[in-house]
């Protein structure tokens, strides 16, 4: 049994494809312009060779109009700063440090079954339910710590993996999807002197944040995978607030996702859904969810589909879609409207707070409206425009 286990954690650790830690370069990069036009009605747009940064700077300079005029719809930074990418021995370093907990816990789970197995068929040794739940609870409490040290360690796309677990309260013990709760907006902060930089290289093209915020509160409103969000004052006086996108995430996210996808799909077998297609089609769209300004457009979208029927009859929307700002967000900063508001995981507790119970007449008409609400801007979406927001975090 030993020798077979050995054998495995070797064989898993060779047969990583190189390719797992070598993301190859798109080929051409499409910059998008907008002559003459602040809200891109002209929108054209130019395909250059990503490796030929002099050719893509010398574009840019000899455009015929202002920096001003290429901006879209919600302005923001033109500079062109590539995400920093892992090198190859960063990607296996990750992965190896990823496996050396991910494997141990894997084989834990299936020793511990094969043993019940072997102990009831060849020994009769009969379990009670109450004793298997017993003996996989305690081997839930040592993986979830696990798993949830590795994940603050590691951070990357496998905080978003956490995210997964922690909502498929369907498939995954408490244990898992309790502790990984955290990874929804509770992972260690950047320092604030950093993220102040990034806003600053941004938005203000290297000027002081006192240019465009009153106030910035320095310990954020939540932090997860790919940014983190800070509560500010606008000079204007609107409170806003402001999601910054960590440094160099880019990379570790793409090298981190394969190493997931190789892992998923060795222990298929042993999983009730297939999650290498889940990481797969999570991959084709994280191009996305990296780039503020397509959020923003997603953003304006969503908001608009559930202020409208779906006969397209315009009506009160069911729930506040916070707004982004227009000419405040580039690809890895957006400023939004800020709106007060409790996490749907926090409610319980909340309620819990006020004095009052699960279960009583108060609670229950809370929990009538949120769902007549999230029904009603999820039929909107769907039966309505057919956009319709596909990763609501609870």
């Amino acid at each position: 049994m030993k020798i077979g286990i050995a054998v495995s954690l070797l064989f898993l650790l060779i047969w990583i494809p190189v390719n797992s830690f070598y993301i190859r370069p798109p080929k051409t990069v499409a910059i998008a312009f907008f002559p003459g036009s602040k809200h891109g009605v002209n929108r054209q747009y130019v395909a250059l060779p990503s490796n030929d940064l002099p050719k893509v700077e010398s574009f840019l300079s000899n455009l015929p109009f202002s920096s001003k005029d290429s901006e879209a719809l919600f302005g923001g930074s033109n500079t062109i700063n590539p995400s920093s990418s892992l090198n190859p021995v960063q990607r296996l370093s990750r992965a190896l440090s990823f496996y050396s907990s991910a494997i141990p816990i894997f084989f834990a789970y299936k020793r511990l079954a094969t043993e019940i197995r072997l102990r009831e068929e060849y020994l009769k040794q009969q379990y009670t339910e109450e004793e298997k739940s017993r003996l996989f609870n305690q081997l839930h409490d040592w993986g979830s710590d696990e798993i949830v040290k590795k994940i603050n360690e590691l951070k990357g796309f496998y905080v978003k993996t956490g995210q997964i677990i922690s909502t498929r309260v369907d498939i995954f013990p408490p244990q898992y999807t309790s502790k990984l709760s955290i990874t929804q907006d509770q992972l260690d902060p950047l320092p604030a002197n950093v993220v102040k930089d990034v806003i600053e290289r941004e938005l203000l093209q290297g000027a002081k944040m006192s240019e465009l915020f009153a106030e910035f509160d320095d310990i954020p409103l939540g932090s997860a995978s790919i940014a983190q969000v800070h509560r500010a004052k606008l000079l204007d006086g609107r409170v806003v607030a402001v999601k910054v996108q960590r440094p160099a995430i880019e990379g570790k996210l793409l090298g981190d996702i394969q190493n997931l996808k190789n892992f998923a799909k060795v222990i298929g077998d042993s999983l009730l859904i297939d999650y290498y297609k889940i990481f797969t089609e999570i991959e084709k769209t994280l191009i996305y969810e990296l780039d503020f300004l397509f959020e923003a457009q997603a953003t304006v979208k969503v908001a608009s589909a559930i202020a409208h029927s779906p006969s397209n009859k315009p009506q009160k929307p069911p729930v506040v879609v916070p707004l982004p700002i227009p000419g405040l967000v580039s690809k890895r900063v957006m400023v939004l409207e800020y709106v007060e508001g409790k996490a749907l995981s926090k409610i319980g507790a909340e309620l819990e707070k006020r004095g009052i119970k699960a279960g009583s007449p108060e609670s229950l008409v809370l929990g009538s409206r949120l769902l007549t609400a999230l029904t009603d801007a999820y039929g909107s979406m769907i039966f309505g425009s057919g956009i319709i927001h596909g990763d609501p975090h609870p």
